[in-house]
């Protein structure tokens, strides 16, 4: 995310609200979602009437990377950066707003720092896996040359995430992979994923690659309370790919009927 900024581009705050530098504020924001909406949806952004209470996905088709677009450019046009669970549950252009004038920001951004370095004498380090012609198998070959190393490190607003090497991905992705054969996946058959990033997600992918299976990823929705709404926007994409299986949040297991209603495998 951006550090905080300071001098003339950034909006003045904590206006009282109907004075005029509040109707001020509340224009520039407007503008920022209009801005965003018409790039998003060609043609169509320009004529949506954008207004505070609109709500973001079901009024202007904001997905999951056009709220992070929006958020980059309010936190650059603002000099306030907000606390992106905050921004994940805004409803409307309005509840951002709020947000803006309460003060409900993020730490400021920090200094990025290496993150845990390899020495390069490690062996295997300088080498490369040149032979491998699948995702999976350059997962092996990084866990037969340096299973511990980290491979990726989640990130978020309080501070560092979980740490996943090579070797506790392989892992997980051999326990999910079991999982989908017990339930009967058959070879080139779809596995839709709606889940977060994080490390499920990624046991998830190489999980279904293990056994044999095709990974469609699915944006999870932004809310708790948009599951059942997502996933009856989603059946299309479910239908289209044949899946016969959705790995997703626990949450959306009462919903398992509305899906298999409306896709057929």
């Amino acid at each position: 995310m951006n550090p905080t900024l300071r001098g003339a581009d950034a909006a003045p705050m904590n206006h009282a609200p109907g004075s005029p530098a509040s109707e001020t504020c509340d224009e520039t924001l407007l503008a920022l979602v209009r801005e965003v909406c018409a790039e998003l949806h060609p043609g169509l952004g320009s004529s949506r009437p954008v207004t505070l209470d609109s709500a973001l996905d079901r009024d202007l088709g904001f997905d999951s990377l056009g709220r992070v677009e929006l958020l980059r450019r309010i936190e650059r046009r603002y000099g306030a950066r907000l606390a992106e669970t905050m921004f994940a549950a805004a409803e409307t252009p309005r509840d951002l707003l709020q947000a803006l004038r309460q003060g409900d920001t993020a730490p400021p951004a920090v200094q990025q720092v290496p993150l845990r370095p390899q020495a390069v004498e490690e062996p295997g380090a300088q080498e490369i896996p040149t032979l491998a012609k699948t995702l999976v198998e350059v997962l092996d070959w990084h866990v037969q040359a340096h299973p511990e190393r980290l491979h990726v490190q989640f990130h978020e607003d309080d501070g560092e995430g979980e740490a996943l090497s090579y070797r506790r991905l392989l892992e997980g992705a051999e326990a999910l992979a079991g999982g989908l054969q017990h339930r009967g996946l058959q070879s080139g058959q779809a596995v839709t994923i709606m889940l977060p990033t994080g490390c499920d997600y990624l046991y998830a992918f190489f999980g279904t690659l293990l056994a044999g299976g095709v990974p469609v990823p699915l944006y999870p929705p932004t809310r708790p309370a948009q599951l059942e709404d997502h996933l009856r926007r989603q059946a299309g994409i479910l239908a289209n790919c044949r899946s016969p299986l959705l790995i997703t949040l626990a949450e959306a297991r009462p919903l398992a009927r509305l899906v298999k209603a409306q896709v057929e495998t």
